[in-house]
């Protein structure tokens, strides 16, 4: 798996010889990911705001990346890495803000 901006999501079966697009649903800048398994997995990246400042995004699935959905929108500060132990316990580092100094 890569990410990076625009949303971009690649996924490679090949060890990369060819890469497949896979629509990730935000136009955010995606910096980092992690799959605890073949099927369950997170990305983590940040969006810029209308009214200014940026917010996180993060992004989670548990079809292989066949579908993404996204959680907590809108109340984190920008996001640059990810990694989980189990399904439910994780960490996720980023950009400082007044509510998560």
């Amino acid at each position: 798996w890569a990410c990076g901006d625009e949303g971009v999501l690649w996924h490679t079966i090949d060890s990369g010889k060819t890469w497949e697009r896979v629509p990730s649903g935000v136009r955010a800048s995606l910096r980092g990911l992690y799959f605890l398994d073949a099927y369950v997995g997170w990305v983590v990246g940040r969006e810029e705001l209308p009214s200014g400042g940026s917010a996180g995004v993060v992004l989670y699935t548990n079809d292989g990346g066949a579908k993404w959905r996204r959680l907590m929108a809108g109340s984190l500060p920008a996001l640059h890495a990810v990694h989980f132990t189990d399904p439910k316990n994780g960490i996720l580092a980023g950009d400082g803000s007044e509510q998560y100094p």
